[in-house]
């Protein structure tokens, strides 16, 4: 079982009423939290589902809150005053709103392309898939001080419920991966030396390291960040040719994912249509050279 595990009240890293439950909770003390795994939650022979876990409590905080001046600003940013820290921070979050529009609207575009091929997906592929999201989900449990092997052992089940509950959304990442790399064939979209060092360059930023220092850890990796890059250049055409305005733009949020796959269903027949084109273009070649 997992030990010594700090969890802050409201941090949300749990399961649903699990921190809940903890409210009150003395030191010294043990007790059960009951929950009910999500009925979307990611592994689907969990969703729905009851479990128990036993917990003791090792110590208790009380998280102290420095008071917000323009001493607070200087001490947790380059800003001198809360007033241009305040500043940047709404500047940040509404950044973040309009990417997670934004992405929304990508989203509803491949899945309408996706839905629209009816492509057959290798099995092949969809193992690996699979494969990657156990290994995706080992490093949340991870993240939150647990293993898959206590996983299993909290929540029920096996590896082989856990594999079998993603195959669904295995075969449709694999698929759309097909679709996309069909259209960039299909287009002539490449992805250029010059793509390659800005995604450096990017990476370098988020890990606090030199743009070099990133391309030399991932000398072994290269095709794979490039299949990566091909795919995103793909979506961000999609999107680009939808005929969505700016203004249109700002109001797409999850909840309009389907509105905005509306939208752009003239650009994602187009792309349809030249996979389709391709496809026949290839049948066309192999049977000609069967002759």
């Amino acid at each position: 079982t997992a030990e010594n595990q700090e969890l802050k009240i409201g941090s949300g890293r749990f399961i649903p009423g699990f921190e809940d439950q903890l409210i009150g909770a003395e030191s010294g003390k043990e007790l059960d939290v009951n929950v009910t795994f999500p009925e979307d939650y990611q592994a689907e022979n969990l969703a729905g589902k009851d479990a128990v876990f036993h917990c003791e409590i090792h110590e208790v905080k009380e998280e102290q809150l420095p008071e917000l001046d323009d001493d607070f600003a200087m001490d947790v940013s380059e800003f001198d005053t809360l007033e241009e820290l305040l500043k940047k921070t709404r500047e940040d979050i509404q950044e973040s709103r309009e990417m997670q529009a934004e992405n929304a609207a990508k989203d509803a575009v491949v899945m309408k392309v996706y839905e629209a091929a009816n492509v057959e997906v290798p099995a092949v592929m969809v193992e690996d898939e699979i494969q990657q999201m156990m290994s995706e989900m080992d490093q949340q449990l991870r993240y939150q001080g647990l293993s898959l092997e206590q996983y299993f052992k909290y929540a029920g089940g096996s590896e082989a419920d856990l594999r079998e509950s993603a195959r669904e959304d295995a075969t449709k990442r694999a698929g759309t991966r097909i679709v996309l790399l069909s259209i960039a064939d299909a287009e002539g979209i490449e992805v250029t030396d010059e793509d390659l060092e800005k995604e450096y360059a990017e990476m370098g930023k988020q890990y606090g390291m030199e743009a070099e220092q990133v391309k030399n850890a991932m000398a072994g990796s290269e095709a794979f960040l490039k299949k990566d890059l091909l795919v995103k250049k793909v979506i961000d055409m999609l999107y680009d040719e939808a005929e969505v305005t700016e203004k249109e733009r700002e109001k797409i949020t999850e909840e309009m994912a389907d509105a905005a796959a509306e939208e752009i269903e003239a650009a994602a027949e187009a792309a349809i249509e030249a996979v389709e084109a391709a496809a026949a273009e290839d049948a066309a070649a192999e049977a000609s050279a069967e002759e």
